[in-house]
């Protein structure tokens, strides 16, 4: 989205919304340099179908303002700032056959950035 609702004033903003999971199982069933693949229900299984993607948050989000002053000292002056927010996400894939669960290595949770910039 963007919107410059008067002279010089602009507002832009990006949101994403993420359902990313795994469509199949995944068993590292090797013989030789082939994935034999999920062959029976007793190959390891690592990665379940329907399994939440690691690194990928479910929400992503980023806005930013700008105002530009023209002509000032033979030059512009602007002013500028953003905002960006990544929901939790998790890296790794630690297990449980059993359970068919899955549990992160890593969880990350939620991330704010502010940045501005204020040049002549």
């Amino acid at each position: 989205m963007y919107a410059t609702p008067i002279d010089n004033l602009s507002f832009t903003a990006n949101v994403g919304f993420f359902d990313s999971e795994f469509k199949d199982d995944f068993c590292p069933n090797f013989q030789g340099n082939v994935n034999l693949g999920c062959v029976d229900e007793t190959t390891e299984r690592r990665i379940f179908a329907g399994m939440t993607m690691p690194n990928a948050p479910e929400l992503k989000a980023w806005a930013s303002v700008d105002y530009t002053v023209p002509n000032v000292l033979g030059g512009d002056l602007w002013f500028y700032y953003d905002f960006a927010y990544q929901d939790e996400s998790w890296s790794g894939i630690t297990h449980n056959s059993r359970e068919r669960s899955r549990r992160p290595h890593a969880e990350h949770d939620d991330q704010q950035f502010l940045h501005g910039a204020e040049v002549a």
